[in-house]
């Protein structure tokens, strides 16, 4: 019955069907099948395991850090994330580049949504960069590999799914996401100074200590979401679920303080954050569903054998994971990934003695390289849509930013501490 399961499923992923309904179609006619069987599984069963998945408090968070994203977004808040790092790197060598990457960071830390990244620097740099002289797929590639940090650094829908999916902390792990996040940062603005050398990308002039203060001054407000957000969970003034409340009523506030939204961009607000919420709450029960029936095939422990049955090294399994994830980023959504694997995944690197919250950081930043990888790359197909390259020129330019984005996986996977040294000290 799980080849069936595994078989229907792959078909309809290869028919272009959404991963969700790929997952609720296959599980329903495994469901079917069990019955006209005989067997003992009823269609009521299945829709109480969808209900049950997504009857989760922690999960509470997820519409309203995407409402807090929404009110970013609409707020004019990313013009003052670009000005301030314009200030701050624009003098370094490939200057709008160097911009791109920081300013989707420091996004990053107030949206965590990667496609917003991508979309919202991309219509506002890729044609400036052009008009400087940058190529376009460089500028795509530059402006794709950025995003894939939005969901590393806090806040994260996708590390609060993973952290209630994994039945781990939702603070550590959320926290344990700014080191990764700010090496992928470092990584490709380094691996951008040396490719604008080589072609001789401009830069902007250095900024005069009189324009830092004032950009600075414009940008403190935004900036000073994360710092509230962390430090009250840190402080147990407020649980990350609750943070998430805090994150929306301050981007609410912040938006109509600054006259940025209006009353009349509510509706707008609302409804996109409903579709984004429904969207994701709608993958979390269908996978809830699959996986159940997978677990009832006793999937993870046939993995889990197949795995040991491959090596005894700890570390060379953590490797064959990482390939494994990699893969799967190639062909399915990053959120997708994270509630299938999950519940098959961490028994497996729990018995073999690593830290869940350091697993978790390898399965994020695995899944986020996925993003920009051919042929399902969600980012690389919003940035090339908005440059107007081809996939072959895009992979030219591309292969020596996802070098960068590579040696920072090989990092967090093998050294633990880059993960947990952060948690560690401010939670204990």
């Amino acid at each position: 019955m799980i080849l069936l399961l595994l078989v229907v499923f792959v078909i309809m992923l290869l028919l272009g069907i959404p991963v969700a309904f790929s997952m609720l179609g296959s599980s329903l006619i495994y469901v079917i099948v069990g019955i006209l069987n005989g067997g003992f599984l009823q269609l009521t069963t299945a829709i109480q395991r969808v209900e049950i998945a997504v009857d989760s408090f922690p999960l509470m968070a997820i519409p309203f850090f995407v409402l807090a994203g929404e009110f970013m977004n609409s707020g004019g808040i990313t013009k003052k994330i670009m000005d301030f790092a314009r200030v701050c790197v624009g003098h370094f060598k490939g200057g709008m580049a160097q911009v791109a990457i920081f300013a989707s960071t420091l996004f990053a830390a107030m949206s965590g949504s990667s496609i917003a990244c991508a979309s919202i620097f991309g219509q506002m740099m890729i044609p400036d960069m052009e008009r400087d002289g940058y190529d376009k797929p460089f500028a795509s590639a530059v402006i794709s590999c950025a995003a894939t940090i939005g969901p590393i650094i806090p806040p994260s829908i996708v590390m609060v799914v993973f952290g209630v999916m994994a039945n781990c902390s939702i603070g550590r792990i959320l926290i344990g996401g700014v080191v990764p996040g700010l090496l992928m940062c470092g990584g490709l603005m380094l691996m951008s100074y040396f490719i604008s050398k080589r072609k001789d990308f401009p830069t902007y002039s250095r900024a005069t200590g009189k324009e830092r203060m004032l950009v600075a001054k414009q940008a403190i407000l935004p900036l000073l979401m994360p710092i509230i957000l962390i430090g009250g969970i840190l402080t147990g003034y407020f649980t990350p679920t609750e943070a998430a409340v805090v994150a929306a009523i301050y981007g609410c506030i912040l938006g109509f303080a600054q006259k940025q939204i209006t009353a009349k961009d509510l509706p707008r607000i609302l409804f996109n954050t409903a579709l984004g919420s429904a969207r994701t709450m709608f993958i979390i029960g269908t996978a809830g569903l699959f996986g159940w029936i997978l677990t009832l095939e006793q999937a993870p422990k046939l993995f889990s054998d197949w795995m040991f049955s491959l090596s005894e090294n700890r570390w060379v399994i953590l490797m064959i994971i990482n390939i494994f994830l990699l893969i799967l980023g190639m062909f399915m959504e990053s959120s997708a990934i994270i509630i299938m694997t999950t519940p098959i995944l961490v028994p497996i690197v729990d018995a073999l003695g690593f830290n869940i919250i350091h697993f978790g950081m390898v399965m994020m930043v695995n899944v986020m390289v996925g993003c920009v990888t051919p042929p399902v790359g969600v980012l690389m197909y919003v940035t090339n849509d908005i440059a107007g390259v081809s996939m072959k020129d895009y992979l030219k330019a591309q292969w020596p930013l996802l070098l960068s984005l590579f040696a920072v996986l090989l990092l967090v996977t093998f050294v633990p501490q880059i993960s947990l040294a952060l948690p560690d000290l401010l939670m204990g």
